[in-house]
């Protein structure tokens, strides 16, 4: 018998920050090892795929939770918090897949916005977004920590070195 029994609830809530931990895990490994380029293009494919997919989704879901379960109970600084970091990985995912857009419609220009700065910038939002997320309660809390670090997954899988 565990000291600390996990309930089904629990633990299902485990499965979408698991699921996004490998994700990050495996574009950062195949970002800093040698692996055959057909696996490194298919991690990178799956993680873009995932933050496309899988971001707006999970903060979609997060937020209906918060709406319908939490918002009432919690204190306003906390939902100013919660809040906070669903629209910030919001915003992050808008300005991401908009630069992606920008420069596929213009490959090649002077104002490209994938520069370096860019690409901090969102990273370190998408770290607020995570940080801010603790906030929240309920399903709504693992949901939104997913989605941020599939958005990192995503942000660094478009990095190469």
């Amino acid at each position: 018998m565990s000291a600390f029994p996990m309930s089904a609830a629990r633990l299902r809530n485990l499965v979408w920050p698991l699921a996004s931990c490998a994700v990050l895990a495996a574009v950062t490994t195949v970002q800093h090892s040698l692996v055959p380029g057909k696996i490194e293009v298919t991690v990178r494919l799956c993680a873009d795929a995932l933050g496309l997919a899988g971001v707006p989704a999970l903060l979609v879901l997060a937020s209906q939770d918060w709406f319908t379960k939490h918002r009432a109970q919690l204190r306003s600084w906390r939902n100013g918090l919660g809040l906070s970091s669903i629209v910030v990985l919001f915003a992050v995912w808008l300005l991401y897949w908009g630069m992606w857009l920008v420069s596929w419609i213009r490959p090649i220009s002077e104002q490209y916005p994938g520069t370096l700065e860019w690409i901090a910038l969102l990273l370190d939002s998408t770290l607020i977004g995570f940080v801010l997320a603790f906030a929240l309660r309920g399903t709504a809390r693992p949901q939104v920590i997913s989605a941020a670090l599939l958005m990192w997954a995503c942000v660094q899988a478009g990095i190469y070195f």
